[in-house]
């Protein structure tokens, strides 16, 4: 190397350490014609483009160093990554390829392995290269990376000892702090947060939030969002960004939380008064307190602001459908056809769009358009390692039929809590709706999605082989009781019942008799096409895999169908089954059934449920707010033979759809 190409690598090294990208590739720019025959400035260049997000020149940069110098795998792990966030997949996949085969014999090639799959959010492939590279070369270079992984694929006692080996062996390094944040976070040890906190936060402003960044990226990608919104809340005090707001806000809102999701929406809108992301979000908070119109006002102000901004529309669409004018259908079709959305963004406009369809009419249309949608949000989940697994499904189905093949006796009540009532079935079959009913009695609290059970869901299936009918320790199952109330707002227990309605905890009905014997279930029953159709013209969370084709929905639901048929046989005098359709069109006598179920007295504010002012922090906020009415069991009708394909699916699943 000549004294000249030492001096600009040195130059754009210490640019870059001082976190001064857009200095770096500005002189890179200016050396351009140097750079072609120097590895090491193109290289430094290449990752500088890449912090600025100018990903062509930073593929262009590394293109340059593998031309000089074949063999420099960093370079070409860089590119993959670089080609991935340009969107050149396939480019990506032969140098992934190329590493993967390089990753047997090179540490280094497996580490930039799992950083491409990482990048192209492949979190599986990553998860199972850290492995076999841990097991490979040992001496803990790949734990970082291993808990990340984990991490991504929900592997959360694979994340802590990962974390716990790093920081052992390594000290809190910069590499193991990318891991034990997030592991402290989803441990709760708030005294190792506080002082990692503490420790980030006298870096510059810059770094401590690009670290906390990264955390919340790691939680999200493994769909921990309460868990996420604690680092999102972290980044955004170290250094304050409209972004960074609402992101605080919309993962808020996904933990229930309206009033802080509120706050953090206007803290966004303060620092930028035209960011109609932010005002959107700001809508979605109006919308679940029962705004209507002012969340409308907010949306059409927000897609006039930014015609490009999906949210607005869709959120808009599903308020009002008719408020989706001429013009409007216009700029969002024509951002679809320039391909100016990103896929989840383009998912968006065709959904928003298939409402307006539905509303003028037009039912093969909006039906095209749902599975168009569909297949966009269904490729990038495949993608990234999270697309739907019948065959996980199933497996699912067969533990639970395994270790509750029987009626058990239930133990002794814990503690006089507040009788829990849980309400389930499948997505959209009216959980919201019947929650929305019990909560408007004057002594129920309604609690809405409690994560509680799903989290003891997810321990159960991955803990050794057991049964809770060859009896579970006493102790153990009155600590699960003790963590499940425990979690719960004040209110709720000192009501003389709560309603716990995800939909979900179907899959959980033989756990929820063990830990809460006392508890009510409640089970909503809906026509398998209704129900289906219904998931399908929405866009669900990232935990919803199978709320993204035709086929994954009528596998869930059929499976769905066997786990619910299962519980019946088991505690069928303590399921109390409600048939929606019986609901909208015969409501007081089934309200008046539910409510005796219940052991509650009649209360006429159940029968005015639309009037009970409360949050509804569901797709059905709007819904719920009306009053019973039968538009949702006459859509099935109006769709007619455009519904054919998801008919099939069914049947193909043994699902009757007549």
């Amino acid at each position: 190397m000549t004294q000249e190409a030492s001096d600009l690598a040195l130059k754009l090294q210490s640019l870059a350490r001082k976190g001064d990208f857009a200095g770096a590739t500005a002189l890179a720019r200016q050396y351009a014609a140097h750079l072609r025959s120097d590895a090491k400035s193109s290289f430094i260049s290449g990752l500088a483009f890449a912090m600025v997000g100018d990903y062509k020149s930073a593929a262009a940069s590394f293109k340059i160093v593998l031309s000089l110098d074949p063999t420099h795998i960093a370079a070409r792990g860089a590119l993959a990554r670089a080609l991935i966030l340009s969107g050149d997949a396939a480019g990506a996949q032969t140098l992934i390829d190329q590493l993967a085969h390089e990753a047997n014999t090179a540490p280094e090639a497996a580490e930039n392995l799992i950083d491409a799959y990482l990048q192209a959010g492949r979190a599986e492939d990553a998860y199972q290269a850290a492995l076999r590279a841990d097991a490979r070369y040992g001496g803990g270079r790949f734990l970082p990376r291993l808990g990340e992984a984990a991490l991504r694929t929900r592997r959360r006692n694979v994340a802590f000892d990962a974390a716990a080996r790093a920081e052992k062996r390594f000290g809190m390094t910069p590499a193991v702090l990318n891991i034990a944040g997030p592991a402290a976070i989803m441990k709760d040890d708030d005294k190792c947060l506080s002082a990692m906190t503490a420790r980030i936060n006298a870096f510059a402003p810059e770094r401590a939030a690009a670290i906390f960044d990264f955390w919340t990226s790691v939680l999200m990608a493994g769909d921990f969002l309460r868990e996420a919104r604690k680092s999102a809340e972290l980044a955004a005090g170290a250094l304050p960004s409209a972004a960074r707001w609402r992101l605080v806000s919309d993962l808020r809102l996904a933990d229930r939380d309206a009033r802080g999701a509120e706050i953090a929406a206007r803290n966004a809108l303060e620092l930028e008064p035209s960011d109609a992301a932010a005002m959107t979000l700001l809508a979605r908070c109006r919308l679940v307190a029962g705004e209507d119109e002012e969340a409308k006002r907010l949306l059409i102000k927000a897609s006039e602001i930014e015609p490009s901004c999906a949210a607005a529309f869709d959120n808009l669409a599903q308020i009002d459908a008719n408020a989706i004018s001429e013009a409007m259908a216009n700029i969002l079709e024509s951002n679809i056809y320039s391909k100016r959305f990103s896929p989840d963004d383009e998912a968006k406009a065709l959904l928003a769009l298939a409402r307006r369809d539905e509303a003028r009419g037009e039912f093969q249309g909006a039906f095209d358009r749902i599975i168009a949608a569909k297949k966009l949000l269904s490729g990038s989940a495949d993608a990234a390692g999270r697309g739907y697994n019948p065959a996980k499904t199933d497996a699912v189905v067969n533990t639970m039929l395994r270790r509750f093949p029987a009626p058990f006796k239930s133990r002794k009540r814990t503690r006089p809590d507040a009788r829990p009532i849980f309400v389930v079935g499948m997505p959209r079959s009216g959980t919201s709706l019947v929650e929305q009913i019990l909560a408007s009695h004057a002594r129920v609290y309604g609690v809405g999605e409690a994560p509680g059970m799903q989290l003891m869901l997810d321990e159960f299936l991955a803990a050794p082989d057991l049964s809770f009918v060859d009896g579970a320790a006493q102790e153990d199952l009155s600590k699960r009781a003790e963590r499940y109330l425990g979690a719960l707002p004040k209110k709720a227990l000192a009501s003389a019942a709560f309603v716990d309605k995800h939909p979900l905890n179907f899959w959980c009905v033989g756990l929820i008799r063990a830990i809460l014997p006392d508890a009510g279930i409640v089970l909503l029953k809906r026509p398998a096409i209704d129900t289906c159709l219904s998931i399908l013209r929405l866009r669900f969370f990232a935990s919803y895999d199978f709320a993204n084709s035709i086929d994954a929905v009528a596998h869930y639901y059929a499976a769905h169908l066997k786990m619910t048929a299962h519980w019946r046989a088991l505690f069928a005098d303590a399921i109390h089954e409600i048939e929606y359709n019986e609901l909208t069109t015969s409501p007081e006598k089934t309200i008046r059934g539910l409510l005796d179920y219940c052991g509650l007295e009649f209360d006429p504010s159940c029968l005015k449920f639309y009037e009970t002012p409360r949050n509804v922090i569901t797709h059905s906020a709007a819904q719920v707010r009306k009053p019973m009415n039968q538009t949702a069991s006459e859509r099935r009708a109006k769709y007619a033979g455009a519904l054919k394909p998801l008919e099939d699916a069914l049947s193909r699943f043994g699902v009757a759809t007549r």
